[in-house]
C-alpha cells in the first residue's frame, strides 16, 4: 500500500497544476479542488478501511505525512472558496480591509490554537520519538481537556493530531494582499 499512498500526493499536485492552468478565477479553482480532494479523501479512507496498514510504520507515515496533506489542502481550498465568495468587492479599500480582517482572524486562530501547543513544536521540529502516541489510531488522551471536535473524529480513519493546515491558509492570504501591503511599511 505504501506505493499507492505516496502516489496520492503526486496525483494531487498534478490535479492542482491542471486546474490552475484551466481556471481563470480563483473561486472556480478552489471549488473544483475542494470537490476533487473530498472525493479523493473518501477514496483513500475506503481503501484504508478495507486494506488496513501493513505495519505501524506505514500507519504513522500516513497520519503524519499523507493525510495532513490531503486534508490540509481540502480545508485550505474550502477556506479560499468561502473567503472569495463572501468578499464584498474585488478591488479597492474595502477589498484590502476584507482580506486584512481575514488575515487577522487566521493569525489569531494560529496563535491561540496551533503555535503554542506542544504538539506543534514537536511536529515542526521533525521529532519522531512520540509518533507512536500522536500518529496511531486510538491514542486520544482525554485527560488533557480536549476540544469538542475530538468527539466527531472517526477513530478508524483519524488520530487526534493528524490535521495541521492553518499555516497554508495564512500564507495564501498574505500572497493575495497587494504588493504594497506586503512591504515593510505595513504593520500587520
Amino acid at each position: 500500500m505504501e506505493y499507492t499512498l505516496q502516489n496520492i500526493i503526486l496525483e494531487i499536485h498534478n490535479k492542482e497544476d491542471k486546474i490552475s492552468l484551466e481556471s481563470k478565477r480563483i473561486i472556480d479553482e478552489a471549488f473544483e479542488m475542494t470537490q476533487y480532494l473530498q472525493d479523493h479523501l473518501f477514496s483513500v479512507k475506503k481503501h484504508i478501511l478495507e486494506e488496513g496498514f501493513e505495519n505501524d510504520t506505514e500507519e504513522i507515515n500516513f497520519f503524519r505525512t499523507i493525510k495532513p496533506q490531503i486534508l490540509g489542502k481540502l480545508i485550505y481550498y474550502n477556506k479560499i472558496y468561502r473567503i472569495e465568495t463572501t468578499c464584498p468587492v474585488d478591488t479597492g479599500k474595502m477589498y484590502y480591509n476584507y482580506f486584512t480582517m481575514q488575515l487577522a482572524h487566521l493569525k489569531r486562530e494560529y496563535s491561540e490554537h496551533v503555535c503554542n501547543s506542544d504538539f506543534y513544536r514537536y511536529y515542526r521540529s521533525g521529532r519522531t520519538d512520540r509518533d507512536q502516541i500522536y500518529f496511531k489510531r486510538g491514542n486520544i488522551n482525554y485527560h488533557d481537556g480536549l476540544n469538542s471536535i475530538v468527539f466527531e473524529i472517526d477513530p478508524s480513519f483519524s488520530t487526534f493530531f493528524d490535521y495541521i493546515c492553518i499555516c497554508s491558509m495564512y500564507c495564501w492570504l498574505v500572497l493575495l494582499l497587494p504588493p504594497f501591503f506586503q512591504s515593510p511599511h505595513c504593520s500587520f
